[in-house]
């Protein structure tokens, strides 16, 4: 990778930055349109008040960084890692996330809504409050994860294997839970859904 960095401050709609490492720094304040980032690696970077919208990213990763609150909106993601990151608020909504993996994230409060998911790994993430609403989910997994009050409602879980992960109350609709993979002691949470009364035989 490059270590020469373009000034991002001042990227035109429809530039691309390539093949570059960004480092310890901290960008603020950054609004960019219709950028293009390829085979760029992000690490230890802090990022504030940033709003990118129709953004691509494709071969990219984040290492480390504190992406809290960032507006992606209708953002395309390509093969992109996140790993031990800060996304408490990280705004993807509307997005098209394709080969994506979160590892090891802080990522409470994350908006997904209506965002088009393909080939999505959360492993070892936060997710507390996270939102899928309406999301369209195709291979997405979930391991180890905290999902406690995340919301889910509209969304098609067929296949999705949420048996390894914490969770005291969440969102979903009971159309919508069929082949959805539980573990037996989640059972009670989605039988309280539909009013059912799980009784405990003594022998």
């Amino acid at each position: 990778m490059d270590s020469n960095v373009p000034a991002l401050d001042s990227l035109e709609p429809e530039a691309i930055v390539r093949g570059c490492h960004i480092e310890h720094a901290a960008l603020s304040d950054l609004l960019l349109d219709r950028v293009s980032f390829e085979q760029v690696k992000f690490s230890h970077v802090t990022f504030e008040r940033i709003e990118w919208s129709k953004l691509e990213m494709a071969d990219c990763e984040f290492h480390h960084c504190d992406l809290s609150n960032v507006q992606w909106n209708d953002t395309i993601f390509h093969r992109t890692l996140f790993r031990e990151c800060k996304l408490i608020g990280a705004d993807w909504s509307g997005g098209t996330l394709r080969h994506v993996k979160f590892d090891r994230c802080v990522a409470d409060f994350a908006n997904f809504r209506f965002a088009d998911l393909k080939h999505i790994s959360y492993e070892g993430c936060m997710l507390n409050s996270a939102d899928w609403y309406e999301a369209q989910f195709s291979n997405v997994s979930f391991s180890e994860c905290v999902l406690d009050r995340a919301q889910l409602s509209g969304t098609r879980l067929e296949g999705v294997d949420i048996s390894t992960c914490l969770f005291h109350t969440i969102g979903v609709d009971i159309e919508n839970l069929k082949g959805c993979i539980i573990d037996r002691n989640q059972a009670h949470i989605f039988a309280n859904l539909l009013g059912l009364i799980i009784k405990d035989e003594q022998y």
